[in-house]
């Protein structure tokens, strides 16, 4: 299966493709499981983490991040609640067609699961540039229940998640101190 078998794009407000790949448009699929987006700046805040000539690929309906390090030529998923990251692939292409496409990454990873039972609870739809984001917000003392999520803008949150985890302004991200 590829991309474009499982993933129907739903909405954008941009057209045209995603700079690193060939085929894949801007915008969101599949109920805003994941949302397909080209923003060169809006890993800024979080160079300290994961290095700059960083770019988003896409984000989740949960807020999480798929990235490319330019430097190290390689796709990146990055968790946004506990500021934590995991080489994916080399690939891009091969990114979008076989590994967001194997069912296990479509429900642990892409939270597929989740965003059926934010859709049941009801919670409203996402829009283009939406995910959901849980109030308080889990790396804070969050529960993370479908209860507390509501829509909101993507760009607000990564940017909000990055200031809320680099707690002491010097590039650290920490939990711990977080939490406290």
């Amino acid at each position: 299966m590829t991309f474009k078998n499982i993933f129907k794009l739903e909405e954008s407000n941009v057209h045209g493709f995603h700079p690193f790949t060939t085929d894949i448009e801007i915008g969101l699929y599949n109920r805003g499981l994941i949302t397909v987006i080209n923003d060169p700046v809006i890993l800024k805040p979080w160079e300290v983490l994961i290095a700059k000539n960083c770019r988003i690929l896409c984000f989740t309906a949960m807020g999480d991040t798929f990235y490319f390090d330019e430097g190290k030529a390689a796709v990146y998923f990055l968790n946004v609640q506990r500021a934590e990251t995991e080489f994916v692939d080399r690939d891009v292409n091969r990114f979008f067609d076989e590994f967001l496409t194997i069912p296990g990454v479509m429900d642990k990873v892409l939270g597929s699961k989740r965003l059926e039972a934010a859709l049941a609870y009801p919670k409203p739809l996402l829009k283009f540039g939406q995910c959901y984001i849980t109030s308080p917000n889990e790396c804070l003392g969050g529960s993370g229940d479908i209860e507390t999520y509501t829509p909101g803008a993507f760009e607000i949150y990564i940017d909000l998640m990055a200031q809320t985890l680099n707690t002491n302004g010097k590039g650290v991200f920490s939990m711990k101190t977080a939490n406290r």
